[in-house]
């Protein structure tokens, strides 16, 4: 057990705060030494006053110091916020559940916990970043917190409940090894980032696409930066960003119409009020054209930043007559070597656009 005395390689501040415990009567905890590692213990008592609150988050340590802490032990009765990337080789955290009356807060098999640990429901605070084991199965009745699986290095697999209504933001992102992911219909709302950097992710699976009549929302970059992931197919949403995808380099095909967004043929299109696709927004880098050349279709007005970028599977573009917009570094980094252009000179001087890269030729075909 922690000795009730100051230690140095803590940081505290007296607690003011009115929604916290009685002010002036307890101590938050709000950081780390940068001689700590290993196995830590946080103290139950500083100056004499109970410690109420472990508040570990970014901003909250010396600087870029990231403690090499493996385990973290916590005393019964102190509630916890612990931003699970600053510890990336944080293994288990094991809180003393004796005194259940003065805490929510309770480990498992190594995770934090807030909730009834004999049963109800209950949230997933922090999966440990470095917690050995590819597979994690939640049970029903689980809700979850943001970043909670934050750059879990080993997980592969997870099982999410079927009640689970909002995987919210960031919480697998950069979970390196997690191969591959089902969503259950329940889910109501994917919040930004909740899978970006899942470098190994391969396959994302909607079950029973029209049955998600209640899906609200998918986040800003949700599945962006999955470098291994092939294709995608997301039901219906009223909310979704362009960015949902950005940055997934081995995107081969997009399906399904959601927010303000529609996929035609793989690619994806922004529609205007009355749903015509008119905003050209991604073409996946490794999508597999018929042939060498991408025709927009015709109605096409934009083409957004960064539509064409780190493609490798096209050598020409043919535009529309109906392009008015083509946006800064649309073409950059690509395959692409020729732009065909149905109007004239005169029509395309006309076309709002920043300079097209010197190694892509401009053809016109009127």
């Amino acid at each position: 057990m922690s000795e009730n005395k100051p230690n140095p390689d803590f940081e505290f501040r007296l607690n003011m705060d009115r929604d916290f415990g009685e002010p002036g009567k307890s101590y938050v905890l709000t950081g780390l030494g940068k001689h700590l590692s290993g196995h830590i213990e946080i103290p139950s008592s500083h100056d004499g006053l109970l410690v109420g609150l472990v508040q570990l988050y970014q901003g909250l340590l010396d600087g870029n110091v990231r403690p090499n802490i493996r385990t973290i032990y916590v005393p019964a009765g102190i509630a916890l916020h612990v931003d699970g990337s600053l510890f990336p080789s944080l293994e288990a955290i094991d809180v003393d559940d004796m005194d259940v009356r003065r805490s929510h807060y309770y480990s498992q098999d190594g995770v934090l916990y807030y909730g009834n640990k004999e049963g109800g429901l209950r949230g997933v605070l922090l999966y440990p970043p470095n917690r050995p084991g590819e597979e994690f199965e939640l049970s029903v009745h689980t809700y979850l917190s943001k970043k909670a699986f934050y750059g879990a290095k080993n997980l592969r697999r997870i099982r999410l409940p079927d009640d689970l209504h909002i995987i919210p933001d960031g919480c697998f992102a950069h979970c390196e090894n997690l191969e591959s992911i089902d969503i259950p219909t329940s889910v109501g709302e994917i919040g930004n980032s909740a899978f970006q950097g899942c470098s190994s992710l391969r396959s994302v699976t909607f079950h029973s696409e029209e049955s998600y009549v209640g899906l609200t929302t998918v986040g800003e970059c949700a599945f962006a930066d999955c470098v291994s992931l092939k294709s995608i197919k997301i039901p219906p949403a009223k909310m979704a960003p362009s960015s949902i995808v950005r940055g997934c380099a081995s995107l081969e095909r997009i399906e399904g119409r959601f927010g303000g967004f529609v996929a035609i043929d793989g690619a994806l299109f922004a529609t205007d009020f009355f749903g015509y696709p008119i905003h050209f927004i991604f073409y996946p880098p490794m999508r597999k054209a018929p042939e060498d050349a991408y025709v927009l279709p015709e109605g096409t007005e934009c083409i957004h930043r960064g539509a064409f970028l780190g493609v490798k599977t096209l050598r020409e573009v043919r535009l529309p007559r109906s392009i008015k917009t083509i946006e800064e570094d649309a073409f950059v980094s690509s395959s692409i070597r020729t732009l065909e252009y149905p109007g004239t000179e005169e029509e395309w001087n006309a076309v709002k656009k920043d300079p097209i890269p010197s190694e892509i030729t401009l053809r016109f075909k009127p």
